[in-house]
């Protein structure tokens, strides 16, 4: 950009003042070398970092779904039919806690017969990148119950790290919980 004119930078103004070249002449004569230069970078940056640009576009292309995914864990909980868990985690799900995808969906499943109402919230969510099509998730879940016959609610919150992997339907789902002790509240 700033070898084009003779304001550009200090070397050209130097020259341009020396040589008594017009203006528009000195930006005449080096206008194609700044496009060229241009072109030339921009083919170097494609090419060095590409790796990278794809890297963030697959984010931002699954970023809408596994928003959704955190939508559903959400619901799973609310609908107290802990069954429709198995919608968002993988089979093979683990705990850091040792807890499979059976033992949570029992666990729930006692959550949900011990307390009337149940409400989940997912906030401040991130999401980065660690392979082709897995995904780590880091996020605060707030669970609140209300026990039957009572105005009481007790909240529990916790810090999550979750990996999520795409399946070859296109649908994420939740591998492996890292940390956060976010299945059960109280009983």
């Amino acid at each position: 950009g700033s070898v084009a004119t003779q304001i550009g930078n200090p070397q050209n103004m130097l020259i341009g003042v020396t040589s008594g070249i017009p203006f528009t002449r000195f930006m005449v004569y080096l206008l194609p070398v700044s496009i060229i230069s241009a072109a030339i970078l921009f083919v170097c940056i494609f090419l060095f970092y590409r790796k990278e640009m794809d890297h963030d576009s697959r984010l931002e292309k699954v970023r809408p779904q596994i928003l959704e995914l955190y939508r559903e864990l959400r619901i799973a909980y609310e609908s107290k039919f802990p069954r429709n868990l198995a919608q968002v985690l993988s089979p093979s799900w683990q705990g850091p806690d040792g807890y499979t995808l059976t033992s949570l969906q029992d666990k729930v499943g006692k959550i949900c017969k011990t307390y009337e109402d149940v409400r989940v919230m997912v906030s401040n969510m991130r999401i980065e990148k660690i392979g082709d099509d897995a995904f780590r998730t880091s996020y605060d879940f707030a669970i609140t119950v209300k026990p039957p016959k009572s105005t009481a609610k007790q909240e529990e919150k916790y810090a999550v790290v979750d990996e999520l992997k795409v399946e070859r339907s296109g649908k994420p789902k939740i591998q492996k919980t890292l940390s956060g002790k976010i299945w059960y509240a109280k009983e």
